[in-house]
């Protein structure tokens, strides 16, 4: 049950001991300390930020000099942004020094220079550094627009160093975080700390199942060729519920353990895979990280939709390219996030004036997106291009027909994964608010039961794919 458990959810790096005794320990002194002062409750936050991240590092004392230098510079930056508070040129030089500051060192992590690269260098492995950058970038910003004054040292440390958000998110804005931390559970009812309960139980299940998947997924992307062109069609779809499944669960876990902190974390997903547009795609998936690169490149680095149609579109495109760049420096990913610029492009003004124009444009939405995702997942360009020669050569309806029958080990997980994908946003936002109290505690208490059956289960453990980005 132990080694279990461990392996299932080891990408919050804590297990069982996450499970049985350290998460209801962490509730218990942050309800308590928080219930004493509330910089008590801070310092505790960040005591265990810090312990958590310097287990994940299994010590890589660089990575952690590196990390603890720049949020020390950050805050020095930040202050003399305040200093200058009357000198519109020296804020807007210090913003610029800030934000490439931020990016040295993903660039070098990521292995941007030379882009002729095809490994990346990983001269210092720095956990989280992408959303930690992007987080602090945007605390920049806003602090530069003055959407927030006031800044504490304590309060910046625990935004930086927040652990149920470390690894991937969700992204959050400094002033909502810290208006939640001083909140804490003040602002919390026995039903929030129930919802995160609730969370960590579908979290998980959401992971097994990812788990599960990835095992028929990992085996055809390590040989394509070995695979038939029906086996590779299957897999579009099998990786499509994958990636949902992993990076949904894991936010699921960061925010059901972030409740039980007294924080509540934005979402992240609203059932994507129901999206009639790749525009509304993109408000649904990974939604945090749709709203940074709207708001931070797309409207104030790149102009918006402020100067005509065709400058909108360019700058659209720009803004899928350089997410898609943000995953690393691999020529798919540009072709990636080039795709979904032009899927935005060309959907952008459809209208669902009908049933059946709308469920063609989810059809063909969800299919694009999903063929999308084999593109996102194979960074070799040669061994793309085979994956879907294959696939389109090698393709026989009658083997897919007997896929379909004889492997009911894949379908019938890949259904269920689907179900999940599709009423996920309707568990969290309809069923569990319109449930009387009493029938909510018992719904999560059936669904922990079923976590704990299924971490029962052995199946091979996926990496958390988000945590290499």
């Amino acid at each position: 049950m132990q080694e279990l458990i461990t392996g299932c959810i080891d990408h919050l790096r804590i297990g069982n001991v996450l499970f049985f005794l350290l998460l209801p320990l962490l509730f218990l002194l942050s309800y308590f300390s928080s219930r004493l002062s509330i910089t008590g409750y801070k310092l505790f936050q960040v005591f265990i930020g810090f312990i958590y991240y310097l287990l994940i590092l299994k010590g890589n004392l660089p990575a952690l000099f590196v990390f603890l230098n720049l949020i020390a510079v950050n805050y020095l930056l930040l202050r003399n942004m305040d200093l200058f508070d009357n000198k519109p040129s020296v804020r807007r030089a210090i913003l610029i020094v800030a934000i490439v500051i931020n990016l040295i060192p993903l660039i070098m992590m990521k292995d941007y220079l030379p882009l002729l690269k095809t490994e990346p260098n990983y001269f210092i492995q720095i956990v989280g550094l992408s959303y930690f950058s992007l987080n602090v970038i945007s605390m920049f910003v806003d602090f530069y627009k003055r959407k927030f004054r006031k800044f504490f040292l304590i309060d910046f440390l625990l935004y930086s160093i927040y652990f149920p958000k470390i690894f991937a998110g969700p992204l959050v804005r400094y002033r909502e975080f810290i208006r939640q931390v001083n909140w804490n559970y003040r602002n919390k009812t026995f039903n929030d700390l129930n919802l995160g309960v609730f969370l960590l139980a579908l979290g998980i299940i959401k992971k097994w199942f990812a788990d599960y998947l990835f095992q028929y997924s990992s085996a055809v992307f390590s040989n394509p060729a070995g695979f038939s062109g029906e086996e590779l069609f299957m897999n579009i779809y099998v990786y499509t519920a994958y990636i949902f499944l992993d990076f949904s669960g894991y936010t699921d876990l960061a925010r059901g353990t972030s409740l039980l902190m007294g924080i509540n974390l934005p979402e992240n997903f609203r059932s994507p895979y129901l999206s009639k547009s790749f525009r509304e795609f993109w408000r649904r998936w990974h939604i945090t990280l749709y709203q940074w690169i709207r708001d931070y490149v797309y409207i104030d680095l790149l102009g918006g939709n402020r100067k005509g149609k065709i400058r909108t579109y360019i700058n659209i495109l720009i803004a899928f390219i350089l997410s898609g760049i943000w995953h690393g420096n691999y020529f798919n990913y540009i072709i990636w996030g080039f795709s979904h610029g032009l899927g935005v492009i060309f959907t952008r003004d459809l209208k669902e004036d009908s049933k059946i124009k709308r469920y063609l444009m989810w059809f063909l939405t969800f299919n694009l997106i999903a063929v999308l995702w084999i593109v996102f997942a194979i960074t070799d360009i040669s061994t793309l291009k085979d994956y879907f020669v294959t696939m389109v050569t090698g393709f026989n309806p009658a083997g897919l027909a007997s896929f379909v029958v004889f492997r009911t080990d894949i379908v019938i997980p890949l259904i269920l994964g689907f179900g999940i994908a599709f009423i996920d946003s309707w568990l969290k936002e309809k069923f569990v608010v319109n449930l009387p109290p009493y029938r909510f505690y018992a719904v999560s208490s059936i669904l922990f039961l079923i976590a704990i059956f299924l971490l029962n289960y052995k199946v091979a453990v996926s990496p958390f794919l988000y945590e290499s980005f």
